[in-house]
């Protein structure tokens, strides 16, 4: 548990009136961010908090260009550990994240020589470093294994989550590959197997891949994230076609249990379309993801969705109303789909409190939520009550954006293992910042809800 002394030690942020407490806690002049919003920066014991130093913020990095691992002691205020590493991107950094205890930092390295990147387990308290065989995308609750796709192959379907090697596109997958996938590293012994390829989950499910034509592209991985007990993985398969960009993809949301059994389609490319997201919901059934609540299947419907894709592209901030998405939930296997807060837009990523009851987000600058100057809401949503507040107001645009927004800034709230704190990106004076807001007095802090 974190000692709330704590916000004695770090700069209070004030900007807009924040409806609580909110302090930064990366180094003073130190352009940082925190990972992801489906892991918490915060230490299991609550006195560290990791992430990632970049060394520019004015153009994209190129392979061999190094970040730094900051883990930041909260009692002190100080830096606890630092290391460089080359396995990093901008928007989740180099992956870094905390296993079971104190003792188990995960994040990436990378070997320059066969330019193959690699997950370590740290101990910060004695420097003690152990390399695994596989990468670190997202570790288990118990901290015993990383479920990963191949990382240096995100680049070809998205910038920004992957770590940069010379030479990418003698990479590409043809089709459904037998040698790529879903991976899983168990971190105690280091060793990494393909836990289901892409030709078995195609095998599997052929009839949701039915538009796909194996001959006239490829499939990839993207994101791949746990469920709170640690029995089943969520993982988005992205299929790009030749010839097209890489962010022109068709989005699979498929979950699968470690053991490689009862893989099922929660959302295929159809339902997919304009939605983004998918996180667990604290019950480990449910997953909660930014939808339209509107059939994809319309004429209307499409063309809508085309010209709000096509705006988004032109910083333009037009959402018609018709293409609007939802907070939505559904199983797993993509049953019992409902919208939650039907009066109100879906934005950002949307994470769950374990409470049940509490949705928080954050929104991009060009969704008609946000504000127009660069700056975007945190969004906290009564689930029981449809009410929703904008309780902390910070600027998200960066000097530098990059041609595709590659170098934007995303806060990625993500709450820490208490349900207290909130931790987040943000730059409010142009350099990328971790923050972290005590939100004791909105939120309840029992136990997480199973059902």
């Amino acid at each position: 548990m974190i000692d709330p002394t704590f916000f004695e030690r770090f700069p209070a942020y004030t900007q807009f009136g924040p409806a609580v407490p909110v302090v930064r806690v990366s180094p003073d002049g130190l352009p940082a961010i925190h990972r992801f919003y489906d892991t918490s920066p915060v230490s299991p014991s609550g006195r560290y908090v990791a992430m990632l130093r970049f060394p520019f913020e004015n153009r994209l990095p190129s392979p061999g260009d190094e970040a730094e691992v900051l883990v930041v002691d909260l009692k002190t205020g100080e830096i606890a550990y630092r290391t460089p590493t080359a396995a990093w991107d901008t928007q989740v950094g180099a992956h870094v994240q905390w296993g079971a205890s104190d003792k188990a930092l995960f994040f990436n390295r990378i070997d320059k020589k066969a330019w193959q990147a690699y997950g370590v387990r740290v101990n910060i308290l004695t420097g003690e470093e152990c390399a695994l065989a596989g990468t670190v995308y997202m570790i288990s609750p118990d901290g015993r294994y990383s479920a990963t796709p191949c990382l240096e192959k995100i680049g070809l379907v998205q910038l920004g989550y992957g770590a940069h090697i010379p030479d990418l596109t003698s990479r590409e997958n043809r089709g459904a590959p037998a040698d790529d996938g879903l991976f899983l590293v168990d971190t105690q012994s280091g060793k990494s197997r393909l836990l289901l390829s892409f030709s078995e989950m195609y095998d599997q499910l052929r009839h949701h891949f039915k538009n796909i034509k194996l001959d006239n592209g490829g499939f990839y991985g993207f994101h791949a994230k746990w469920n709170p007990a640690g029995d089943r993985i969520l993982f988005i398969v992205r299929w790009r076609k030749d010839g097209s960009r890489r962010y022109h993809t068709q989005n699979f949301l498929l979950s699968i249990r470690p053991d490689g059994t009862d893989l099922t389609m929660a959302i295929d490319a159809v339902r997919w379309r304009a939605g983004h997201h998918p996180n667990w919901c604290p019950d480990g059934e449910h997953v909660v993801m930014n939808l339209s609540g509107e059939s994809h299947q319309t004429l209307s419907v499409r063309i809508a969705l085309f010209a709000a894709r096509a705006a988004r592209k032109l910083r333009i901030p037009f959402r018609p109303s018709i293409a609007q998405l939802r907070f939505m939930t559904f199983r797993y296997d993509g049953s019992e789909m409902r919208v939650i807060a039907p009066l109100h837009m879906g934005s950002g990523h949307p994470t769950m409190h374990r409470d049940g009851v509490h949705l928080l987000t954050d929104a991009y600058p060009s969704e008609p939520v946000s504000y127009g100057d660069g700056t975007v809401p945190l969004r906290l949503v009564s689930i029981e009550t449809g009410n929703v507040e904008n309780i902390i107001r910070i600027r998200t645009l960066p000097i530098v954006s990059g041609r595709y927004e590659e170098l934007r800034v995303d806060p990625h709230p993500a709450w820490d293992a208490s349900g207290r704190y909130l931790v987040f990106n943000g730059c409010p004076d142009g350099t990328r910042a971790v923050f972290v807001a005590d939100m004791a007095a909105l939120v309840g802090l029992g136990e997480t809800k199973t059902t």
